[in-house]
């Protein structure tokens, strides 16, 4: 799945509401991969970050996390 500009919490609702016809081997979720700008402040993305990956690792088994520095 991927939803260029999504905010972590628009993304959290496409995760909950996926239909995948099996489990998946691992789930890549790359950080910051979503509009971080979406929220007010950095302790809000940080939030919205955390209830993302924890329904993501709630969802499927196995899950990793990329994060790509500033270019």
């Amino acid at each position: 799945m991927s939803t260029p500009g999504a905010s972590a919490a628009q993304l959290r609702t496409e995760v909950l509401n996926a239909v995948l016809p099996w489990i998946p081997d691992a789930v890549c979720l790359l950080a910051p991969g979503n509009n971080l700008t979406a929220s007010r402040n950095a302790e809000d993305a940080g939030a919205d970050f955390k209830r993302l990956l924890t329904s993501v690792c709630n969802r499927w088994p196995k899950v990793f996390v990329l994060d790509s520095p500033p270019g």
